[in-house]
């Protein structure tokens, strides 16, 4: 049984390619991990990847449908009381790229399942993660989330962030609740203030940076060789996808920082911020066009824009891997809320 020496046994749900799990083992406060996702192929980038990177954590997991899941089978699974719950329920139903289903959708009340496990593990605190439309188009819906977990007996707070204020270059934003367990007393809890925006004001001795400079999509794929050339076999999951003459052709057509709708084509700039990266809208996986090159990004471009090390393994095909990583929290904007998340946390031991 692990010894827990003030750490933390955490609950990962809708745990896809683990960016949060990620994050949050990087703090170095976790001892135990448990992931769980529908997804077989996406807990498997879970599995394969977070033991090696992190082993002096216990790690466990389970492909489950929350629907079907319950608390009970959680705690079996661990040796120690959870601590804190983490996890980003499907956006799908909320998402504006998508059908804007809501609550009416097959997955948009599936946010309800993560406050029924909050209630049922009872941790410290818990972190939910979700698209901002969410609260724009379903404030109903979100407003009964928030009762359901204040309900639970939580403090609950929440605030939209975007990843490129924290050094992603995407301007994803992501909307997320932290709540902490009432009888812990006040907690001294604040989301993370950006570190990201290039902002400048002048003093006394001239000019001093406030936020560091944005971090452009050409820095996040540096170094990286083009997907046809012999180099890129050294990367993990940096192989391309056949494109037919014609579709490379209107490829050229789109310039840096230019999107078609028609075509559902979007060309990020180099010198510049991704839109949010998506797995596509169509029927077919497509992902953004190279800065540079006419085809699509690789998925381990895709990665470097979410901050995931070449080192982590994405499972499954290159549309499995593009959907992961599309869906996932930035390394980076993970990483500042994970800091502020175990700071609370340890001032309330």
């Amino acid at each position: 049984m692990p010894s827990r020496h003030n750490k933390l046994t955490v609950v990962s749900l809708f745990a896809g390619a683990g960016g949060l799990d990620f994050a949050f083992c990087k703090t170095g406060s976790v001892i135990e991990l448990f992931s769980t996702d529908s997804h077989p192929v996406f807990l498997q980038t879970v599995i394969n990847n977070l033991p090696k990177h992190f082993p002096a954590i216990h790690h466990s997991h389970l492909v489950a449908d929350a629907r079907q899941l319950t608390g009970e089978e959680i705690q079996t699974c661990v040796s120690l009381p959870v601590d804190l719950v983490i996890g980003g329920p499907p956006c799908d139903d909320f998402t504006s790229f998508g059908l804007k289903r809501g609550m009416g959708g097959v997955k948009g009340p599936i946010i309800f399942e993560f406050a029924r496990l909050v209630s049922e593990l009872k941790p410290k605190a818990f972190l939910f993660e979700n698209v901002p439309n969410l609260q724009a188009m379903c404030s109903e819906g979100f407003s009964e989330l928030l009762n359901r977990l204040s309900g639970h007996g939580y403090s609950v707070t929440h605030q939209t962030l975007a990843a490129c204020n924290f050094g992603a270059p995407t301007v994803r934003q992501r909307l997320f609740v932290v709540g902490f367990r009432i009888s812990k007393g006040s907690i001294p809890f604040n989301f993370p203030a950006p570190t990201h925006g290039g902002a400048r004001e002048a003093d006394l001795f001239g000019s001093k940076s406030v936020l560091l400079p944005f971090i452009t999509v050409g820095q996040a794929i540096a170094g990286l060789p083009d997907v046809k050339s012999q180099e890129a076999a050294k990367y993990l999951n940096h192989t391309g996808r056949f494109h037919r003459p014609a579709t490379i052709q209107h490829m050229m057509t789109v310039p840096q920082g230019v999107a078609i709708t028609k075509s559902y084509r979007y060309r990020p700039a180099m010198n510049g911020l991704t839109r949010s990266l998506t797995a596509g809208v169509d029927h077919s996986t497509k992902s953004y066009l190279h800065p540079i090159y006419h085809r699509e990004m690789s998925v381990r471009e895709y990665a470097r824009l979410h901050g995931f090390p070449d080192t982590w393994d994405f499972s499954g095909t290159h549309h499995n891997g593009i959907k992961q990583v599309a869906n996932a929290v930035p390394i980076p904007l993970g990483r500042a809320l994970s800091a502020s998340l175990v700071e609370a946390l340890a001032a309330c031991h």
